[in-house]
């Protein structure tokens, strides 16, 4: 909510990246709170076959909104790297590249989930006649192709960070931003470990899922806590605590809200200015004032 409140009334810059957060933000919600109430009924539901079967197939469901919520997150970050380096095309290709690599395992994923038994039912009902196919082992699979898709995301804008124009503290600044994004590697990392280690999902395994969703939708909304927090205090030393609840302040200009930068204002700045100061005798470029 906070990158929303940020994006459209602080620097008027919603974008697709917003639209996917806002979609993983209601996926993670709802998945959060299935997981809760089906785990903490688990250990009636499993006293009858009818309460074990309704319990197995709200977990199926859960975890479909669980991929969804990845690939919600997962694309709210590459989509981010378009806005801010887009403009290389070498780049570009490679983001493409990632976003294709995500889409297709989680779709083929998902697929899996709603399919992998025949009938479908067979998922919740073993008894009904059928066959289904080793979820364990396919879990396996997939499980080390997202934490591979997050150490893409995770490395993917280093280098065209640190080629920037800015000084070595802004490049470690921007760079710590991205960088956020390998706590959600490591709690996939977590996750899977406990997918190995007991050949099947356990309480533990839906707690770590939980967490992976939520931080990694935390992480792709990293680059709006500048321009928040900078309006925040803005707001406070101008006005008081009665100007954080005014959205625009009175007489504020255009000129004046672009003051208010986050990582897109730095890189873009970075596209052009020089790290050394600019010489006594020439003009300051744009953004260094």
């Amino acid at each position: 909510m906070v990158r929303l409140w940020t994006r459209h009334f602080v620097t008027h810059s919603l974008g697709r990246d917003d639209y996917a957060a806002t979609i993983t933000l209601l996926c993670c919600i709802t998945y959060s709170i299935l997981i809760g109430l089906s785990t903490s009924r688990s250990r009636f539901s499993e006293s009858t076959p009818e309460g074990l079967a309704d319990y197995v197939h709200w977990i199926q469901i859960a975890d479909m909104i669980y991929l969804i919520s990845l690939i919600g997150y997962k694309m709210a970050i590459l989509l981010i790297y378009l806005r801010l380096f887009g403009v290389n095309k070498t780049f570009r290709y490679f983001t493409w590249a990632v976003m294709f690599f995500v889409c297709g395992y989680l779709f083929s994923n998902f697929w899996t989930q709603l399919f992998g038994c025949s009938p479908p039912s067979k998922y919740w009902l073993p008894d009904t006649p059928g066959h289904c196919m080793n979820y364990t082992k396919a879990g396996l699979a997939y499980g080390s192709m997202n934490i591979s898709s997050d150490l893409f995301i995770f490395i993917l804008p280093l280098p065209m960070t640190w080629r920037l124009k800015l000084s070595r503290t802004e490049k470690i600044g921007v760079s710590l931003i991205f960088m956020s994004g390998a706590i959600t590697c490591a709690v996939a990392s977590v996750r899977y470990y406990y997918v190995v280690r007991n050949n099947a999902a356990d309480a533990l395994y839906f707690i770590w899922s939980v967490m992976e969703i939520n931080i990694g939708l935390i992480c792709s909304c990293m680059t709006s806590t500048k321009p928040f927090f900078t309006y925040v205090k803005a707001q406070i030393t101008q006005r008081g605590l009665k100007g954080f609840f005014r959205l625009v302040p009175a007489g504020q200009s255009r000129s004046t809200e672009t003051t208010i930068h986050g990582v897109e204002s730095i890189v873009e700045m970075g596209r052009y200015r020089s790290v050394k100061p600019a010489d006594s005798g020439k003009a300051t470029p744009p953004g260094d004032t």
